[in-house]
């Protein structure tokens, strides 16, 4: 799986980091659930006549089929799709507000001032994007604790089939595959936990600088004309389209294998 933006995205300057990290943890997610499937078709066979191990072994493999197969029917669905939905809602609220506000600082660019009238609106606007943009970083936060929950969950699943599967030197080789497979599953976890701190601080870099530039012009530092200017430039304007579109584009791409994309 590589990590890097596609051929054929710009460089985004501020947004870089926040797109291929978004990329690579939607990668990451659903690597999880292509090893939640290897898991779920990963073979035991009682062997006959049936030894006293297997049923403990049976078991623990069942408890850790479970834990995968909930992941596939609920929290990977949940999370993976959100992690591009935020990208594409942001992205679409932020292009709306720009206009708005270079708009009514294009008329009125030497505003300055809480007190002002125009920039009183265009607080209200920016606003809304400043509290977008912490919002998001929350729903992030949320998404992490359960995607940690439920890999501690594995985890204990895992070691139970371990000790079950220590029970002897056949029932380590019986269980061989399922071991293989319950590893690769607890190491894409791993992996994605990794990219989705990464990612939720690239979104609180971005309501950071939000916040500061907002209170900036809140305290009269700065004019309308400047605020707009920095905030919503050009650049800025276009960077946001191109991350809208690439995550709306990734998030309909085909797929080959479940949840993983081709």
């Amino acid at each position: 799986m590589s990590n890097g933006k596609p051929s054929d995205e710009p460089d985004m300057g501020g947004l870089g980091r926040l797109i291929s990290t978004s990329k690579a943890t939607f990668e990451a997610l659903a690597a999880i659930t292509d090893d939640c499937h290897g898991l779920l078709n990963a073979p035991l066979f009682p062997p006959s006549p049936k030894p006293g191990w297997f049923d403990d072994l049976d078991s623990a493999l069942d408890s850790a089929k479970a834990q995968a197969q909930s992941w596939i029917d609920d929290v990977g669905p949940n999370v993976t799709g959100e992690i591009l939905v935020l990208v594409v809602n942001h992205g679409t609220t932020f292009s709306a507000i720009s206009a708005q506000v270079g708009s009514i600082a294009a008329d009125h660019p030497d505003a300055r001032g809480a007190g002002d009238p125009f920039v009183q609106t265009g607080l209200e606007l920016s606003g809304s994007l400043d509290q977008s943009l912490h919002a998001t970083v929350a729903r992030l936060e949320t998404r992490l604790a359960t995607i940690t929950a439920w890999g501690e969950t594995m985890q204990a699943r895992d070691a139970a089939l371990r000790a079950a599967a220590d029970e002897s030197l056949d029932a380590k080789a019986a269980a061989a595959p399922a071991l293989a497979a319950a590893a690769q599953v607890l190491g894409s976890t791993d992996d994605a936990l990794k990219l989705l701190r990464e990612l939720i601080a690239a979104w609180r870099e971005l309501g950071d600088a939000m916040r500061d530039a907002v209170a900036a012009l809140s305290g009269g530092k700065v004019t309308l004309g400047t605020f707009a200017a920095d905030t919503f430039s050009a650049a800025a304007q276009a960077e946001w389209g191109v991350a809208t579109q690439f995550a709306q584009k990734l998030a309909t791409a085909p797929f080959g294998s479940p949840g993983r994309a081709a």
